[in-house]
């Protein structure tokens, strides 16, 4: 339908101090990696533009405490080839399958 909203993927780039926080358990998430020397990265869905999304993050809307604490800026060049998708349960199921391809790529990543 013409009115539907269209979602996306988006990935945010994390200050390594994030794996240093006791509180988020990032190891925990990310047995197979590294999280000290690994890219640290968020992986989240929206109906929203990505920037739009990241700056409600870091203003406290709805927002995912990894980010607003730790948040540095989009990573475009990691979704890029992912299409918009037409439902939110394809997006999330997309956010889930590019937080799982990115640990198998070496990323410690925070999603869902």
């Amino acid at each position: 339908m013409k009115n539907d909203p269209l979602y996306s993927v988006y990935v945010i780039r994390l200050d390594p101090a994030a794996a240093r926080d006791r509180r988020k358990q990032f190891a925990k998430r990310n047995p197979a990696v590294n999280i000290m020397t690994a890219p640290l990265v968020y992986v989240g869905q929206t109906s929203r533009s990505p920037q739009e999304r990241m700056e409600r993050h870091f203003s406290g809307q709805k927002a995912a405490s990894i980010v607003r604490d730790y948040g540095m800026g989009l990573m475009p060049e990691l979704t890029f080839l992912l299409p918009p998708l037409r439902t939110r349960a394809q997006a999330l199921e997309a956010e889930k399958k590019t937080a799982e391809r990115l640990q198998t790529l070496g990323f410690a990543v925070w999603w869902g």
